[in-house]
């Protein structure tokens, strides 16, 4: 992703309302890069350079009702820098801290699904996402409301254009 504005989006289902998992994490041990995770059946965005962390909480929504939701993560980093999330299809109110770093998050850290990747807070690699995922897709670019809008309503259709 390096020093650009980015987006993750897939699809995940959970009935797990207890613990915190990871779903998208491509960090390191410092841990620097990108997360999307659940705390207490609410999906969170963070990305990280080491110290510098910036995160969302969907606080006002909970997943954890064994149904599919979309989830995107947002970056856009040049001025004024914020982090959003989105579930199925609806910008979340809970606004980043604004601490969106602007150091290149490029990393040989290998993208993990579904478990956590060992770093400096929590030094374990066996805690697994309790749930499925679907769907995954990464843009080199912030993708509007409207966009991660028209990807939720497109559903199991998926992102393809009809007749392609």
């Amino acid at each position: 992703m390096g020093e650009d504005d980015f987006t993750v989006e897939l699809w995940i289902r959970t009935a797990d309302s207890v613990h915190t998992r990871n779903i998208v994490d491509k960090r390191d041990h410092r841990p620097v890069r990108y997360l999307i995770h659940t705390y207490k059946g609410h999906v969170a965005f963070q990305i990280a350079n080491e110290d510098n962390i910036d995160g969302v909480f969907a606080l006002s929504v909970n997943i954890a009702d064994n149904r599919w939701h979309h989830v995107a993560g947002v970056v856009q980093r040049l001025r004024p820098a914020h982090l959003a999330i989105y579930v199925d299809g609806l910008k979340q109110p809970e606004t980043s801290k604004g601490n969106v770093p602007l150091v290149n998050l490029d990393s040989t850290a290998p993208l993990w699904l579904g478990r956590h990747h060992a770093n400096k807070m929590i030094d374990r690699n066996d805690v697994y996402f309790e749930g499925e995922i679907d769907g995954l897709s990464m843009y080199h670019r912030a993708l509007t409301a409207a966009e991660i809008h028209s990807i939720f309503r497109a559903g199991s259709h998926g992102k393809c254009r009809q007749g392609r």
